[in-house]
């Protein structure tokens, strides 16, 4: 059984710095996924269909999503930065085709995120 982990190509686009103390990033994305880990998130089994009415399914390895995003980084200081992010992406192949996205999700799917980096000045000499 295949052992690495879902494999996502990072956003391809632009980056622009916005008075030296932003960046802005923007492009498309892609997400390919191995059958044991497509089973782990799209997977119905027997026991699951019967308990929930949803229809049993085993997903294969394919393209999971494609989609779009943007993210913002902001320099507050020397140690500070903060991001937010939108992701948009769509589900795809054997993920979409899933009976639980089917009957009780989306094919569409939206990410949004905030985050805080603080970087600590020190070293181990």
């Amino acid at each position: 059984m295949p052992t690495l982990p879902n494999r996502t190509r990072p956003f391809k686009g632009t980056s622009n710095m916005i008075d030296g103390e932003a960046a802005f990033e923007g492009g498309l994305t892609e997400r390919l996924s191995l059958a044991p880990f497509a089973r782990r998130g799209y997977g119905v089994s027997a026991e699951h269909a019967a308990a929930s009415g949803l229809d049993p399914y085993k997903p294969s390895s394919d393209i999971q999503s494609y989609g779009a995003g943007a993210a913002l980084t902001w320099k507050a200081t020397e140690n500070l930065s903060a991001s937010s992010f939108l992701e948009y992406k769509r589900l795809a192949g054997p993920a979409a085709d899933s009976s639980l996205v089917r009957d009780r999700g989306s094919k569409n799917q939206v990410v949004i995120g905030v985050s805080a980096t603080y970087r600590f000045n020190f070293s181990l000499q």
